[in-house]
């Protein structure tokens, strides 16, 4: 598995896949870009305890000719001394990395699965960067023999792309049995909640400017944005910049994600476009409602009406109006919190995830294996 995200819901899938499918038999050993905070070095030490091998690679987020091509020709090195059956491609430019050294092989070469988790061109700023990230997957199409996507709508973008064939839709998955469902909220106020990682794809804006309409419109209420990323600063001055300082705040990185899910009333999502967030996942299976945009990821996780409330893409408007109705109705918002945490331990069980990931694996392996011994 090769991973360039090393933070956020990405790194979690990676993660929670590697020791599912190393717990079932499968040898798996993980590349991945370095990284020096506490919780990824964490991470990669309980990973190497498991007995899981993990190697670290000077990976660049954005294009950088010089350390993209290092990094590339140290991939195809680790491939030709481990040969692997398969090279598990996360996310876009650890895609495009891994391809490239696939493609560079003269030998036998690995399947390659590739796992987008949100294609980058669907929530790229500007016209050219989108152009020439959805180019760069059209070519790289060929060099792949699946794409494991983790919803159906990043599975019918790949299937656009020139896999249709080779798409395999397996959602992210979470353990919710293990999760305790808290009573009801007994706090002052309608609280709404928002976490992620504060960035232009995850558009926490879109939440400050929902506060400010809510305010205006004479609704209590507390909108608390959980989450670090180099917007914090920019965020705080939009929240200043609207009057919104009443209702609205920053609180920085969340240590407890649990105890933040059991304090908020509803969980807001903002995102242009998401793989399949796992924010929501786990707020659902603490039995919170979400209200968010209608967009891929987002879409395939909230079920409109019945498990929380879906808004046309950049209406703030729109999410202002659905949490209006959800703080005058807390019956109706318990409701569809109960919904959410059926639906997600009924549809989203992070044991089917490994179990088909692990088939998909053996299928593949099993047929490199037939085509080495027609060469031989």
């Amino acid at each position: 598995m090769v991973l360039e995200v090393t933070a956020g819901g990405a790194l979690r899938h990676v993660i929670e896949l590697a020791n599912g499918c190393h717990s079932r038999g499968i040898s798996i050993s993980i590349v991945s870009a370095a990284r020096g905070d506490a919780g990824f070095r964490t991470a990669m030490r309980e990973l190497r305890r498991a007995g899981i091998p993990v190697t670290e690679l000077d990976l660049a987020h954005r294009v950088d000719p010089i350390r993209d091509t290092a990094a590339i020709l140290h991939l195809r090195r680790l491939i030709a001394r481990n040969a692997p059956h398969i090279v598990h491609l996360h996310s876009s430019k650890a895609g495009a990395l891994g391809r490239s050294a696939v493609i560079l092989r003269n030998r036998r070469r690995p399947a390659v699965v590739y796992t987008p988790h949100c294609y980058a061109f669907l929530w790229q700023r500007g016209v050219a960067p989108r152009w020439l990230y959805r180019s760069a997957e059209r070519v790289f199409a060929a060099w792949t023999d699946y794409v494991v996507a983790v919803s159906p709508s990043e599975g019918a973008v790949a299937g656009r792309l020139g896999t249709a064939d080779r798409v395999a839709v397996i959602p992210n998955g979470i353990d919710a049995a293990t999760v305790r469902v808290r009573g009801v909220r007994t706090g002052p106020g309608f609280r709404i909640g928002w976490l992620g990682r504060v960035t232009w794809q995850k558009n926490p804006q879109a939440a400050v400017r929902v506060s400010s309409i809510l305010t205006h419109l004479g609704v209590e209420h507390e909108m608390v944005i959980g989450g670090d990323g180099a917007q914090c600063a920019d965020l705080r001055a939009l929240i200043r910049r609207l009057g919104a300082t009443e209702a609205a705040r920053v609180i920085g990185f969340v240590r407890d994600p649990g105890q933040f899910y059991d304090s908020i009333d509803v969980l807001l999502i903002t995102s242009r476009a998401e793989g399949l967030p796992y924010v929501g996942l786990d707020a659902m299976s603490h039995g919170v409602s979400i209200v968010g945009f209608d967009v891929p990821g987002v879409c395939d996780l909230v079920e409109h009406s019945m498990t929380g409330l879906l808004a046309p893409n950049g209406d703030c408007g729109a999410l202002a109006a659905h949490l209006v109705r959800l703080a005058r109705d807390p019956g109706f918002n318990r409701v569809l919190g109960k919904a959410a945490r059926q639906r997600v331990q009924e549809e989203f069980r992070l044991s089917d995830q490994v179990d088909r990931v692990c088939m998909l694996y053996e299928s593949l392996a099993a047929s490199q294996e037939y085509r080495d011994r027609e060469l031989a």
